[in-house]
């Protein structure tokens, strides 16, 4: 599956954002890139990579994942 993905990490919705399009899958300890397209706050006008990994599924079989960024660009 092909997603797009926002990241908040600012105090407030939209202060501090990465966003990541890509690959998704299903498979436990499979790490899978996706392009950092952009951001908000200190990340504005920021690209790289992103690397994600399904760690397994929580209580409610929401997802647990590790994802790890790799930028270079403005702000940083």
């Amino acid at each position: 599956i092909i997603t797009t993905q926002t990241v908040n990490f600012g105090d407030g919705f939209g202060q501090a954002t990465i966003v990541s399009h890509g690959y998704e899958v299903s498979d436990v300890g499979v790490e899978t890139e996706r392009a950092a397209i952009g951001g908000t706050g200190p990340f504005l006008g920021a690209a790289g990579v992103a690397r994600q990994t399904l760690l397994g599924f929580n209580a409610t079989e929401g997802v647990n994942l590790q994802f790890e960024v790799e930028l270079v660009g403005a702000g940083l």
